[in-house]
């Protein structure tokens, strides 16, 4: 997963979490989110040959590797959202 660096992503604790969570790298690039959707868009319509190539000419500040002991992270995810949809369906 490629993110730009901005929103919640800026946090390092939160960019290692998603990491956790869905058990695969999380790089975060020197852009935001909405160049990334100008280079999907461009890529849409023939700018670029596919989204890869768009992205190519972006620098990575950081990388999140998934950890091997992940497992309290889904743990904690299951129970707050098990909790959330109580609490909506209230």
């Amino acid at each position: 997963v490629r993110a730009g660096n901005d929103n919640l992503f800026q946090s390092k604790i939160f960019s290692a979490t998603i990491a956790n969570l869905l058990g695969c790298r999380i790089e975060i690039m020197a852009t935001t989110g909405a160049v990334g959707a100008a280079i999907a868009a461009g890529a849409g319509i023939g700018y670029w040959s596919d989204v890869r190539e768009g992205l190519s000419a972006l620098r990575c500040l950081e990388v999140f590797e998934p950890e091997k002991d992940r497992d309290m992270y889904r743990e904690a995810y299951e129970h707050w959202a098990e909790h959330l949809e109580k609490t909506i369906s209230q």
